[in-house]
């Protein structure tokens, strides 16, 4: 077992080397200044050091997108990971990723000021949009996808990430625009906040396929069809929780299923958020102290439902929205060790 875990973490780093982009996401590349950094779409010492949780001497967070493996298929854990190699991407420049984030970097953050929000809006889909730029060329670049039995997988991978970048790309110039001009007003936001700290966070955009009750949204055959993005950021504090959601005004299937979600009431919108993060988001960490508040069954629940929504899952799920049977919002996982 051991060994085929090595060779698994092999894998997963030559595809993290064969895909590798360095790209500032911001609009003026005439004024980046210093290397294209490593840089965090949760914050480092902030965010993340709220999540990390000692074991075996070492502080560690886990990854819905890292399980740990119990056999060639099966799963009973989480890989442990520090905090430094968490939710990073090359995706801005010293400079930009300084001076652009300084307002949330700085000072704690307003769920209230608008340019907040838009600024945990744009890092959130700056990580995602780099993700979808590394992922077509890892499936252009790696050993695996170019071998002749994965010749058809390759290509319809590389066919689907093509027209999500060609619809991306739009959404990245009108979120720069927005930056050039201050125009934070020009998303809609959705702000749910708990008066407590739970130790899981997020920063990704989606295209959901459907809204809480089931109306098709971002699901179609039409290559000429543009989905619509959410930017959705879930950000514990000191104090509190804070799940901020954000789409363009004109987007009317997006504001369709924020408009939903918000319509719920607070236990539901709790389950639905977690049904978010399990089943939509990769870019979503949480302490192994929330795992170890699981009692069995909880456990089992998770994993089955990782490996249920997984793009790679044999398994036929429902069509509609995925509805966890979990809420990683309860009080019993509140951070107050």
């Amino acid at each position: 077992m051991e060994e085929l875990r090595k060779k698994r973490k092999q894998q997963r780093a030559k595809l993290k080397s064969d895909s590798k982009i360095k790209e500032c996401f911001h609009f003026d590349k005439e004024s980046c200044e210093g290397k294209i950094k490593d840089a965090h779409s949760l914050q480092k010492n902030g965010v993340l050091s709220l999540l990390e949780y000692e074991i075996n001497k070492n502080k560690v967070v886990y990854s819905f997108s890292h399980r740990r493996l119990s056999g060639p298929m099966s799963f009973n854990g989480f890989e442990s990971l520090g905090k430094k190699e968490c939710s990073t991407f090359h995706g801005f420049c010293d400079y930009h990723d300084s001076i652009v984030f300084a307002p949330i970097e700085n000072s704690e953050v307003n769920v209230q000021s608008d340019e907040h929000c838009f600024l945990l809006c744009y890092r959130a889909f700056a990580k995602e949009y780099h993700a979808k730029i590394e992922a077509n060329k890892g499936f252009e670049n790696n050993e695996i996808y170019n071998q002749p039995q994965n010749k058809q997988m390759r290509e319809e991978m590389l066919k689907g990430s093509e027209l999500a970048i060609r619809d991306l790309k739009n959404v990245k110039n009108r979120l720069n625009s927005i930056l050039e001009n201050k125009n934070y007003s020009d998303l809609d936001y959705f702000i749910y906040t708990l008066p407590y700290s739970v130790p899981i966070a997020c920063a990704a955009s989606i295209t959901p396929s459907y809204s809480y009750s089931g109306i098709l949204l971002n699901k179609s055959e039409d290559f000429n069809d543009v989905y619509e993005n959410i930017m959705v950021t879930v950000l514990p504090t000191l104090r509190q929780t804070h799940i901020i959601m954000g789409c363009f005004s004109d987007d009317k299937r997006s504001i369709t299923y924020i408009d939903e979600l918000e319509n719920l009431s607070e236990k539901k919108l709790e389950n639905a958020i977690t049904s978010i993060l399990i089943g939509d988001i990769e870019n979503a960490f949480f302490s192994p102290l929330l795992w170890k508040r699981m009692v069995k069954r909880e456990r089992e629940l998770l994993m089955n439902e990782i490996s249920l929504t997984s793009p790679f899952s044999l398994s036929m799920i429902e069509e509609g929205f995925f509805l966890s049977r979990l809420n990683l919002f309860n009080m019993k996982y509140v951070n107050k060790e």
